[in-house]
Protein backbone atom coordinates (compact mmCIF):
# COMPACT_ATOMS: atom_id res chain seq x y z
CA UNK A 1 0.00 0.00 0.00
CA UNK A 2 3.41 2.10 0.91
CA UNK A 3 4.22 1.72 -2.66
CA UNK A 4 1.27 2.70 -4.23
CA UNK A 5 0.73 5.91 -2.38
CA UNK A 6 4.48 6.50 -3.50
CA UNK A 7 3.79 5.69 -6.93
CA UNK A 8 0.62 8.34 -7.11
CA UNK A 9 2.30 10.92 -5.39
CA UNK A 10 5.31 10.33 -8.05
CA UNK A 11 2.93 10.37 -10.82
CA UNK A 12 0.91 14.09 -9.59
CA UNK A 13 4.44 15.46 -8.70
CA UNK A 14 5.35 14.38 -12.51
CA UNK A 15 2.24 16.72 -13.38
CA UNK A 16 3.12 18.87 -11.91
CA UNK A 17 6.48 19.79 -13.35
CA UNK A 18 4.83 19.08 -16.99
CA UNK A 19 2.06 21.14 -16.13
CA UNK A 20 4.83 23.77 -14.89
CA UNK A 21 6.81 23.17 -18.51
CA UNK A 22 4.13 23.06 -20.87
CA UNK A 23 3.02 26.99 -19.08
CA UNK A 24 6.33 28.08 -19.50
CA UNK A 25 6.50 27.59 -23.04
CA UNK A 26 2.84 28.64 -23.49
CA UNK A 27 3.98 31.67 -21.91
CA UNK A 28 6.75 32.20 -23.70
CA UNK A 29 5.46 31.57 -26.97
CA UNK A 30 3.01 34.09 -26.04
CA UNK A 31 5.21 36.97 -25.26
CA UNK A 32 6.98 36.82 -28.94
CA UNK A 33 6.34 40.24 -30.86
CA UNK A 34 5.43 39.04 -34.10
CA UNK A 35 2.65 36.67 -35.40
CA UNK A 36 2.63 35.06 -38.83
CA UNK A 37 -1.10 36.85 -39.61
CA UNK A 38 -0.59 39.66 -37.26
CA UNK A 39 2.86 41.67 -37.92
CA UNK A 40 3.34 44.15 -34.82
CA UNK A 41 3.97 47.69 -36.73
CA UNK A 42 6.85 49.55 -34.47
CA UNK A 43 7.11 51.99 -32.88
CA UNK A 44 5.12 49.58 -30.71
CA UNK A 45 2.75 50.97 -27.35
CA UNK A 46 2.70 48.98 -24.38
CA UNK A 47 -1.03 49.04 -24.54
CA UNK A 48 -1.27 47.80 -28.22
CA UNK A 49 0.63 45.05 -27.58
CA UNK A 50 -1.04 43.88 -24.69
CA UNK A 51 -4.04 43.86 -26.34
CA UNK A 52 -2.91 41.88 -29.28
CA UNK A 53 -1.71 39.18 -26.72
CA UNK A 54 -5.30 39.25 -24.95
CA UNK A 55 -6.88 39.00 -28.46
CA UNK A 56 -4.16 35.93 -29.63
CA UNK A 57 -4.93 33.99 -26.30
CA UNK A 58 -8.14 34.79 -26.21
CA UNK A 59 -8.65 32.99 -29.52
CA UNK A 60 -6.37 30.01 -28.76
CA UNK A 61 -8.56 28.96 -26.34
CA UNK A 62 -9.71 25.62 -26.82
CA UNK A 63 -11.04 24.01 -23.75
CA UNK A 64 -15.05 24.94 -25.08
CA UNK A 65 -15.46 26.32 -21.76
CA UNK A 66 -14.74 29.69 -19.94
CA UNK A 67 -12.94 27.81 -16.74
CA UNK A 68 -11.00 24.44 -16.86
CA UNK A 69 -9.38 23.22 -13.71
CA UNK A 70 -5.65 21.57 -13.36
CA UNK A 71 -6.92 17.75 -14.35
CA UNK A 72 -8.62 18.58 -17.12
CA UNK A 73 -5.97 21.17 -18.56
CA UNK A 74 -3.00 18.58 -17.61
CA UNK A 75 -4.94 15.40 -19.14
CA UNK A 76 -5.71 17.60 -22.43
CA UNK A 77 -2.19 18.72 -23.01
CA UNK A 78 -0.48 14.94 -21.53
CA UNK A 79 -3.10 13.41 -24.09
CA UNK A 80 -1.90 15.73 -26.93
CA UNK A 81 1.57 14.56 -26.31
CA UNK A 82 0.64 11.41 -26.05
CA UNK A 83 -1.07 11.49 -29.54
CA UNK A 84 2.00 13.37 -30.79
CA UNK A 85 4.64 11.19 -29.87
CA UNK A 86 2.31 7.36 -31.01
CA UNK A 87 2.32 9.09 -34.44
CA UNK A 88 6.19 9.62 -34.28
CA UNK A 89 7.11 6.09 -33.13
CA UNK A 90 4.76 5.00 -36.31
CA UNK A 91 6.75 7.19 -38.56
CA UNK A 92 9.92 6.05 -37.47
CA UNK A 93 8.35 2.77 -37.24
CA UNK A 94 7.56 2.74 -41.22
CA UNK A 95 10.84 4.36 -42.20
CA UNK A 96 13.47 2.05 -40.32
CA UNK A 97 11.18 -1.23 -41.48
CA UNK A 98 11.75 0.70 -45.00
CA UNK A 99 15.19 1.16 -44.94
CA UNK A 100 15.71 -2.69 -43.27
CA UNK A 101 13.78 -3.95 -46.06
CA UNK A 102 15.87 -2.15 -48.42
CA UNK A 103 18.92 -3.05 -46.54
CA UNK A 104 18.09 -7.31 -46.53
CA UNK A 105 16.59 -7.09 -50.04
CA UNK A 106 12.99 -7.51 -48.61
CA UNK A 107 13.90 -10.51 -46.28
CA UNK A 108 12.91 -10.75 -42.70
CA UNK A 109 16.38 -10.86 -41.81
CA UNK A 110 19.37 -8.41 -42.31
CA UNK A 111 22.82 -10.39 -42.36
CA UNK A 112 26.29 -8.86 -42.48
CA UNK A 113 26.89 -9.64 -46.23
CA UNK A 114 23.34 -7.92 -47.44
CA UNK A 115 24.34 -4.92 -44.78
CA UNK A 116 27.71 -4.58 -46.73
CA UNK A 117 26.64 -5.29 -50.10
CA UNK A 118 23.80 -2.24 -49.58
CA UNK A 119 26.35 0.46 -48.08
CA UNK A 120 28.79 -0.79 -50.76
CA UNK A 121 26.37 0.07 -53.42
CA UNK A 122 25.71 3.47 -51.98
CA UNK A 123 29.01 4.48 -51.98
CA UNK A 124 29.96 3.14 -55.21
CA UNK A 125 27.21 5.61 -56.38
CA UNK A 126 28.11 8.46 -54.63
CA UNK A 127 31.57 7.83 -56.02
CA UNK A 128 30.43 7.71 -59.19
CA UNK A 129 28.75 10.87 -58.85
CA UNK A 130 31.80 12.43 -58.10
CA UNK A 131 33.82 10.93 -60.22
CA UNK A 132 32.89 12.95 -63.45
CA UNK A 133 35.39 11.23 -66.30
CA UNK A 134 34.72 7.94 -65.36
CA UNK A 135 38.22 6.70 -64.63
CA UNK A 136 37.61 5.51 -61.24
CA UNK A 137 40.25 7.80 -59.54
CA UNK A 138 38.55 11.50 -57.89
CA UNK A 139 41.21 14.33 -58.51
CA UNK A 140 41.39 17.20 -56.50
CA UNK A 141 40.11 19.09 -59.04
CA UNK A 142 36.68 16.68 -59.11
CA UNK A 143 36.42 16.57 -56.14
CA UNK A 144 36.65 20.68 -55.99
CA UNK A 145 34.07 20.94 -58.67
CA UNK A 146 31.61 18.30 -57.02
CA UNK A 147 31.87 20.12 -53.57
CA UNK A 148 31.32 23.33 -55.92
CA UNK A 149 27.93 21.90 -57.65
CA UNK A 150 26.71 20.89 -54.42
CA UNK A 151 27.00 24.52 -52.78
CA UNK A 152 25.87 26.15 -56.18
CA UNK A 153 22.11 24.93 -55.44
CA UNK A 154 21.58 26.16 -51.77
CA UNK A 155 23.23 29.78 -52.73
CA UNK A 156 20.50 30.03 -55.95
CA UNK A 157 17.30 29.57 -54.55
CA UNK A 158 15.88 32.94 -53.62
CA UNK A 159 15.12 34.99 -50.66
CA UNK A 160 11.22 34.26 -49.30
CA UNK A 161 9.16 37.20 -50.05
CA UNK A 162 7.92 38.93 -47.21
Amino acid sequence: MIYINIIKTYILQMKNIFFLFTFTILLTNLGIAQDKDNQIQFPLKKSDYLTNVKKRVDSNWTFGKDEINFKEYSEKVIKAEEEFFKNHISNLKAALEKEFKTLSNNKNLLSRSDFLTAISKIEESKFDQEDTNKDGIITAEEHKAFLAKQKKPQAATPAPKK
